[in-house]
């Protein structure tokens, strides 16, 4: 009877033991980590999770299946989070992209998607695509989109969600790539080099006035168009600073 009464317990110890997690638990360690913090964030969910001092971390979360980006402070990766998953997480800041690499259960997925961002670095050169002719250009399109959907349908052991949400979004890029470049060969069309500049009339300058092209007749002019929603534009920001610096008395802001 006790004997029974021990396989009775030992049974059910394996059968909770067994029970699926219905949580995340992620940890790892950030190699020259830009912040004290990392986010895990997918509309309207979002989690911060503490980096201790020497670049590790854990925690655990509750989500919804699907496809969320992980902020370490500065730059951002995708990870495709399911509860019952297990993960460990290891990156180092200075090769972000190139280092992004997951363990345990799950990993197989985030993992596509870190091989998916480093191979679409690789092929959306932009000054070789402006160097371009268009058709030139639409050929080299054509083989990218080849070699981004070659590269999604032999991905047969990934989460069918992971796989669909990742090639919607390569099809975004390669939507936008090819707008950005139209809308570049339609500006050099318009306005080869050597042309006369659009006048910029009655623009709002820094002391709430306004200046037109022509108030400035007779100097050089320097024109930077950014956004701060556009990372490309804020990267620039340290160079247009040692460009102002250069020309500190000869500088006015519009």
């Amino acid at each position: 009877m006790v004997k029974i009464l021990y396989a009775l317990i030992a049974l059910v110890i394996v059968s909770c033991n067994n029970e699926p997690k219905d949580y995340v638990t992620i940890s790892g360690k950030i190699t020259n980590k830009n912040s004290d913090s990392l986010v895990i964030r997918k509309s309207p969910y979002s989690k911060t999770i503490k980096v201790r001092e020497d670049g590790t971390f854990k925690d655990t979360l509750k989500v919804e299946p699907g496809v969320y980006t992980l902020y370490d402070g500065t730059e951002a990766t995708s990870i495709y989070l399911r509860n019952g998953f297990e993960m460990e997480v290891s990156l180092d800041t200075k090769m972000f992209d190139e280092t992004v690499s997951y363990s345990g259960t799950g990993a197989q997925h985030s993992n596509f998607l870190a091989e998916k961002a480093v191979l679409t670095e690789s092929l959306f050169d932009l000054d070789e695509l402006i160097a371009m002719d268009s058709l030139s250009r639409e050929e080299k399109f054509q083989s990218i989109e080849k070699e981004l959907t070659d590269f999604h349908e032999a991905a047969s052991e990934i989460d069918t969600m992971v796989v669909n949400a990742s090639m919607k979004r390569a099809e975004g890029t390669l939507k936008a790539f090819r707008r950005y470049l139209d809308a570049d060969l339609a500006l050099k069309q318009e306005l080869p080099e050597g042309s006369v500049s659009p006048s910029f009339v009655d623009y709002e300058n820094f002391n709430g006035k306004t200046t037109s092209l022509k108030d400035l007749q007779g100097s050089y002019v320097y024109i930077d168009v950014w956004a701060t929603w556009c990372g490309p534009c804020k990267v620039e920001i340290p160079s247009l600073k040692k460009l102002e610096k250069n020309f500190t008395t000869k500088i006015f802001r519009l």
